[in-house]
């Protein structure tokens, strides 16, 4: 089966290169940034440290993104080195960032758009509510149903969406996709292997919520100050940071690496690592 092979494959390219480890500690690492407002109480630092990880998120991710993709799937056939992901990188910058910029923005009119839902589905039930003049024993399970079906149905539709563009990013460095062309590819992928996509993207993310839990159960505990003993705030915070760039740099290492190998397992042949061109152009 493509999905539990290709989460045998991450492990193999990992155990054969390591070096991909230090790659995602380094994405985690840099993505942290906006973190170091936790230690100051000034509004200025904190909006400071929140543009830069901003910045950092949008514009430098692309760049590693597409560095530690092209060294997990050069990874798949042997050995891989940090001039790989250098080249990788600059090579495929301007097209991943483009598809970021593409995937962000329809995202953020996915969200509008179901927050309009939800308010209409809101207001209507309301008034549906006050015209049959139920009580409020009677209609609060009603209204709580109806609540679920329209979260579930946001859920269903995000899901959907991120499910069939997910490898717009894989296509960009496997294939040499541009930006707009990879949502297409992705999607074409996801339609011919439908079923073996969804138990993939399942699976996938269960992974990494529990690969995550220790940072979730540690960042708990900082904002629960009862929990916090004789250890200073300061210690913690900057305790649940160092955990969060170890277990998120494993965690990128390990999924980016299954993401590039369970990619080229969907694909009918074995795809080109590089095109003729530069990857210059979105």
């Amino acid at each position: 089966m493509a999905v539990l092979s290709a989460f045998r494959d991450g492990v193999s390219v990992l155990q054969r290169n390591p070096v991909i480890l230090a790659v995602g500690l380094a994405m985690m690492a840099i993505s942290q940034a906006s973190s170091l407002g936790d230690f100051t109480d000034s509004f200025a630092l904190i909006a400071l440290f929140s543009l830069v990880g901003f910045g950092i998120w949008l514009f430098v991710w692309p760049f590693f993104l597409a560095g530690i993709l092209g060294m997990a799937l050069e990874g798949l056939e042997g050995a891989t080195t940090l001039d790989r992901f250098l080249e990788v990188g600059k090579q495929r910058y301007v097209s991943m960032l483009g598809a970021q910029l593409l995937f962000i923005g329809l995202m953020i009119a996915l969200f509008i758009a179901a927050f309009f839902v939800s308010a209409i589905a809101t207001i209507a039930f309301g008034i549906g509510f006050a015209a049959m003049e139920f009580d409020a024993g009677a209609g609060l399970p009603v209204g709580i149903g109806i609540f679920a079906l329209v979260g579930l149905a946001v859920f269903l539709v995000f899901f959907v969406v991120f499910m069939f563009l997910q490898f717009f990013d894989a296509a960009i460095v496997v294939e040499g996709e541009r930006a707009f062309d990879s949502f297409g590819r992705s999607i074409g992928v996801v339609r011919s292997n439908l079923l073996s996509v969804v138990g993939y993207t399942l699976l996938w993310g269960t992974v990494n919520v529990a690969m995550f839990t220790p940072v979730y159960v540690t960042e708990f505990a900082v904002a629960q100050p009862g929990l916090q003993l004789e250890v200073s705030e300061t210690v913690l915070r900057a305790g649940a940071i160092g955990l969060t760039v170890v277990v998120g740099g494993l965690v990128q290492a390990y999924l980016y690496s299954v993401h590039a190998a369970y990619y080229t397992r969907l694909l009918p042949e074995p795809a080109p690592q590089e095109r003729a061109d530069d990857g210059a152009r979105l």
